[in-house]
Parts: C-alpha cells; structure tokens; sequence
C-alpha cells in the first residue's frame, strides 16, 4: 500500500499489485512515472481520464481521485472497489465504445490539480486529442499530462506490429511508410494516414501514432500550449500543460 500515516507517500510490493507488464516489459504500474511527471504529492486532486477500474491510485488511501472512462462495464467494477469518484464519459470510441455518442468532454466542478490520460489518446485520432485537451484546459487544474504513441520509435512500432501479427496470424505492412505525421492503424487490415479527423469505424483494436514534432507544432497552432515530456523509466512521451 502507500502509506501516508506519516504525511509521505511510501510505496510498497506495486509490481504485486500490478502483474501485467508494458511495451518495455516493465510492471504495468504507472504511479511512478505519473509521481515524477506531476511532483505528485499527497492530498493532490487528480482526474484520471480513461482511467478504467483506478488502478493508477490502486494503493493510495484515500485519494482525491475522479476517474472519467468511455467503458461502462470499467465503471461499474471501479465503482465496487469503492475508492474514487466514477464517471461513464458515453462518448464513441473505435475499440471500447462501439454505442457511444459524438460528444465532448463535459465541464467538472471542482479543482483537479493532476489531469492524467494514459494509452487514451493513443486509441482515438487527433481531433479528439485537440477537443480533449481544450476541454481539460476549461477547468480548474493545475497540470495536464497524456501520453501518445511516437511513429518514429521504431522499438514501439515493432511491438505493436508483433502484438498484431500474434493476435491475427498476420497483419498489413504499415512500418514503412515516410513523411507520417499521423498513422491510424485499425485491427490488422488498413491504415489511415495524415488524417486529423477519423471516421467512424468498430474494430477490435485502433491505435494513432504520431510524428512527435508535427503533433506539438499542430497543437500549438490550434492554440494548445503543449510540450513534450517523458519520465525517467520508460520511452512513452507525453503532451504537458501547465496553468
């Protein structure tokens, strides 16, 4: 657990409480990157958006947690385990939301001194990353965080064309084109590429990757005042806002 009896946040066995691992074959345990990325420290609000059940404060008593998630089976399970405030975002999603609406993020009240989304943008395209990230900017926070998928980490690439060839037997060649600065690419059978604005299509698995340069110049331009940031222990970069 993290204990904060004594005004820190102590971390314990988090690889016991998080088996699963990530592209880099660490735990799939984000808090420490979360922790370093944000100076995180205790009794700071957070808004974890595409959260899931909360696993990121898995283990912090107490929190000032709000998670907003498109799945509602995600939802009702975080909302079991009792810990945080749960919210169903019914928006459309390519992979987790087949039933959703084309709608926006809604305003939330209060202050959220940490809005984080990890491996949610990576799943929708660029248009939802801008409206997204304007409408994080309309609330009361304090510092914006989201990863993103770089197109030019050819390691990340290979993992995911791997994932892909294992699920279906085989998959599209899609890791060789040029000049990318935006690549959707949707189960195994095609890709979309510098499209800001993707159609509506259910499929098992969606995911955008990006030319980083292009997508902090393109953000910029749309008046988002990003910039890029990684953490200490892995090569996943992220899109930073501060207030």
């Amino acid at each position: 657990m993290y204990d904060r009896s004594n005004g820190e946040c102590r971390m314990a066995n988090v690889n016991a409480m998080h088996p699963k691992v990530d592209i880099t074959g660490r735990s799939n345990n984000r808090f420490p990157e979360f922790q370093e990325l944000f100076n995180w420290k205790d009794g700071m609000s957070v808004l974890d958006f595409g959260g899931n059940t909360g696993e990121l404060m898995r283990g912090v008593i107490n929190p000032e947690y709000t998670v907003m998630d498109v799945s509602p089976e995600a939802i009702m399970h975080g909302k079991e385990r009792g810990q945080g405030n749960f919210i169903w975002y019914n928006r459309y999603n390519w992979m987790y939301n087949h039933e959703g609406m084309d709608i926006t993020v809604p305003p939330l009240a209060g202050r959220f001194d940490c809005i984080w989304a990890y491996s949610v943008f990576s799943h929708t395209d660029y248009e939802e990353l801008r409206s997204s990230l304007q409408s994080f900017m309309n609330m009361d926070y304090g510092q914006i965080c989201v990863s993103v998928l770089d197109y030019n980490d050819k390691d990340v690439v290979r993992y995911f064309n791997e994932k892909r060839e294992k699920i279906y037997g085989q998959c599209i060649d899609w890791t060789h084109e040029y000049c990318v600065n935006t690549l959707s690419l949707f189960d195994n059978r095609k890709f979309i590429t510098g499209s800001k604005d993707i159609p509506q299509e259910n499929c098992r698995h969606f995911t955008t990757f990006y030319d980083l340069e292009w997508l902090v110049a393109s953000l910029n331009n749309d008046g988002l005042p990003v910039k890029l940031r990684y953490a200490s222990n892995t090569r996943i970069p992220f899109l930073w806002i501060g207030s």
